[in-house]
C-alpha cells in the first residue's frame, strides 16, 4: 500500500542495522510509531484514528494496536 511504503521511508524502514539512519524513527519500539488522524465520516465523530507500529528490521507496520499516549492528544482535534 502507498500509504504504507511513505511512512516507512519517512520513519526509515527497514534499517539492517537497526538504528533508522536515515528517517525520524528512534529505532525502539517507543518511538517508531505513526498516526493518521482524518476527519470522520461517521455523524456522531469528529476524527478517525489510526495508529501503526513500524517495525524496525523489515518493511512492516502493525495497524492493529494502539498506544495510550499518541491516542491521548486526537481530543485537540475535536470540535
Amino acid at each position: 500500500m502507498l500509504r504504507d511504503q511513505i511512512l516507512l521511508r519517512v520513519i526509515g524502514s527497514p534499517d539492517p542495522y537497526g538504528k533508522h539512519t536515515d528517517g525520524m524513527g528512534g529505532a525502539t519500539s517507543s518511538t517508531s510509531k505513526t498516526v493518521i488522524l482524518s476527519k470522520s465520516s461517521k455523524q456522531d465523530h469528529d476524527v478517525d484514528y489510526l495508529f501503526g507500529q513500524v517495525a524496525i528490521d523489515k518493511a512492516f507496520i502493525d495497524w492493529s494496536g494502539n498506544c495510550g499516549n499518541l491516542s491521548a492528544d486526537r481530543w485537540c482535534f475535536c470540535h
